[in-house]
């Protein structure tokens, strides 16, 4: 299994017979109306389907104000 945080580049490797990729809906709608040929699609239904997001930062970074406000607001720290 391999993980990338960009959907054209899981879409590329899909196409070259790297594997399958997992991908939001809004980058097969870019792919079809780029007239994508060689890729199959085929749309998840499962409703429980959720995402998490993770913020991470180096242990001995500074901050600036705007990112210790970022901070506070997101996660309380």
């Amino acid at each position: 299994m391999v993980r990338c945080d960009d959907a054209r580049t899981a879409l590329d490797g899909a196409k070259v017979g790297f594997g399958t990729a997992i991908v939001p809906k809004s980058a097969i709608l870019q792919v079809e109306n780029e007239g994508e040929k060689d890729i199959e699609f085929r749309e998840i239904k499962e409703k429980a389907l959720e995402t998490q997001l993770a913020i991470m930062w180096r242990r001995d970074d500074s901050f600036n104000p705007l990112t210790e406000n970022f901070l506070k607001m997101f996660i309380g720290k």
